[in-house]
């Protein structure tokens, strides 16, 4: 028998038991107190303010420092009294356009309670004077003296917080007095870092990437202070995982060297100002940004198509390459900037939503990855395409493995429509930055030479005092030598040849160089040329291809492999001028050897 809805409606039980409601309202599965924060600021930016500040006060709890309240104030539009009166309602929203960052109506009370299971809201339009607020207590309605919200009642903010509302710093005057919102977690109880400078240095990091772009626009500004200490007021800047924007957290001294490695906040005038990576252009690309056509359906079931922009940047040569870093830039101060914001930026409607590997690469723990960036953007529309979570905390994305492709075909998810894109770019960068801390620069020819293996013999060469390393300046060096060194290192694949290159080209005594010869050509030869002696690997030879390729994948190998080849062919070299015929007949042995190895193997 059919259900007659009207003859039952309203007729049974409430839908939710109030009393018992708090862990449920309290457990809302944010990642962290930094994505509870940024649902206060999402807001905040939809009322169309230009400034916020994030306001942090700590008590002695067991003789330590404990971060007890929250506030965040704006200067927005504030709130009318209907609109205040259902602030704090689980599941209201006036956006449901999702035109701009909130979509799902669940930002402030879900994220407030999720910290604090106090909330007040203070808001006004016409002036602080005629300020409302209303407020929910979890405890209260655990025990059953609360029931509603209680408000909107007519309130001065607490008196603490009104020392912000015309407040002024060295670089500017902020008044808050004409419209805004003061929103406060008063009973802070759920908070990952319990001092406020940890506390701070987080939020600075997860805001400063997640807003990056308004913050570099300058439509917005966030700042932290804490309330007991007006001298800890400070400014959230940018925070680029791509490294690209010059104004940012992270930025690098000009003529940063390994003495001086520092990555610090964008202050000119100390220097740093400079961007650490630059964009990346794939071959078939002019600007360093792809923006592909996805498709995605309706709500009617409607095939829709609509852009995604996809950037990708990486590291400048002289902050990474082997040829300028000798030291591991991952022990320098840039590099464990670097290391925090390794990984892919998902970015809806200019805020950031989501970041990882989403399985767009493998082992992630590889310190390489940490030296290229990606950002994939995209606006609201494509909200179910990416499968935004109802928080705004990530997106889904997965990889799906090669034996299922198929079963998608004409209906991929965006993880399979983004892959060539991404997939390819990432693993062409991950090599070239191989390549650059292995010592090699490669050319198109395929001519790569090591500069790591020269350096490591040079300086063993110099602490031995029975050899004669020259120390050449450029005037010593003639117009016809520095010309064929130029060549040399054009052929090696440096594009911009630099006087110091060519001294240190001329000064390493001893270079391991890779050339294609052919796979029938011998593996393994010599030379001296310019004084310098030259070992000459074929990566056409079989033994290369098989077992040399595979180990330099790990850059300590190939050192460690280019030192052997070194100790051999010098001994050889050194003895060549008593016993010549004895010494080319070896070379020729070994490189009889390893055919007849390859043949067995």
């Amino acid at each position: 028998m059919a259900i007659k809805e009207k003859e039952i409606m309203n007729s049974g039980e409430e839908l939710y038991q109030i009393e018992t409601m708090a862990d449920g309202a309290r457990n809302t599965g944010y990642k962290s107190t930094y994505n509870a924060i940024a649902e206060i600021v999402d807001n905040s930016i939809e009322s169309n303010a230009k400034n916020v500040f994030i306001i942090g006060k700590q008590d002695l709890v067991l003789n330590q420092q404990c971060i007890r309240e929250f506030a965040f104030l704006d200067d927005g539009n504030g709130m009318s009294e209907d609109i205040i009166s259902k602030c704090l309602k689980l599941g209201y929203s006036t956006r449901r356009e999702r035109k701009g960052m909130g979509r799902f109506g669940v930002g402030l009370p879900q994220a407030s309670y999720s910290v604090s299971p106090r909330v007040e809201v203070y808001s006004w339009i016409n002036g602080i004077e005629n300020c409302n607020c209303v407020f929910v207590d979890w405890d209260l309605v655990s025990s059953g003296n609360q029931t509603r919200i209680e408000g909107p009642f007519k309130t001065n903010i607490p008196d603490e917080y009104k020392k912000f509302i015309k407040f002024q710093t060295v670089e500017k005057q902020y008044d808050f007095s004409k419209h805004g919102t003061l929103v406060l977690w008063p009973k802070c109880d759920r908070v990952d870092h319990k001092r406020w400078n940890t506390c701070k240095r987080n939020i600075a990091e997860d805001l400063g990437r997640k807003y990056r772009w308004m913050l570099n626009e300058g439509t917005v500004n966030i700042s932290t202070v804490e309330i007991n200490d007006l001298e800890t007021f400070e400014t959230i800047l940018p925070n680029d995982p791509l490294f690209l924007m010059q104004k940012s957290q992270f930025c690098v001294r000009e003529n940063c060297s390994e003495t001086d490695s520092s990555c610090q906040k964008y202050d000119e005038a100390r220097g740093y100002v400079e961007a650490l990576f630059e964009p990346y252009v794939t071959e078939d690309n002019t600007t360093g940004i792809i923006e592909p056509e996805v498709y995605y359906y309706d709500k009617n079931g409607n095939k829709c198509w609509s852009k995604v922009t996809i950037r990708f940047s990486i590291v400048k040569d002289r902050f990474y390459d082997k040829a300028y870093i000798a030291k591991d830039p991952g022990t320098l101060a840039y590099g464990k900037c670097a290391k925090r914001n390794m990984g892919i930026s998902i970015v809806r409607q200019g805020r950031e939503i989501d970041f990882g590997d989403f399985g767009y690469y493998d082992d992630a723990v590889k310190p390489n990855h940490r030296w290229w960036g990606c950002e994939i953007s995209f606006s609201s529309e494509l909200d179910e395409a990416f499968g935004i979570s109802n928080n705004k905390q990530q997106v889904t994305l997965k990889r799906i493995d090669e034996d299922d492709l198929a079963d998608f075909d004409g209906n991929e998810p965006m993880w399979i429509q983004l892959r060539p894109y991404v997939e390819t770019a990432i693993r062409d960068m991950y090599k070239i930055n191989s390549d650059r801390r292995s010592g090699t620069r490669k050319n198109s020819n395929g001519v790569t030479a090591t500069t790591a293996t020269s350096e490591t013999v040079k300086t063993a060469e110099k602490e031995n005092p029975d050899i004669s390393v020259p120390n050449k300046t450029i005037s010593d060096v003639t117009e016809e030598v520095k010309e064929k060194v130029e060549q040399e290192l054009r052929e090696e694949g440096f594009e911009d040849v630099t006087e110091e290159q060519i001294l240190q080209y001329l000064d390493s005594n001893t270079r391991v160089k890779y050339v294609n010869y052919g796979s029938r050509n011998a593996f393994l030869d010599f030379k001296d040329e310019l004084g310098i002696l030259k070992i000459i690997v074929n990566k056409d030879h079989q033994f290369y291809l098989d077992f040399v390729q595979e180990s330099y994948q790990d850059e300590n190998m190939q050192v460690t492999f280019e030192l052997f080849l070194v100790s051999l062919i010098k001994t050889v070299y050194k003895l060549q001028n008593i016993y010549p015929t004895a010494m080319d007949r070896l070379v020729d042995e070994i490189n009889d050897r390893l055919k007849v190895f390859l043949k067995a193997k």
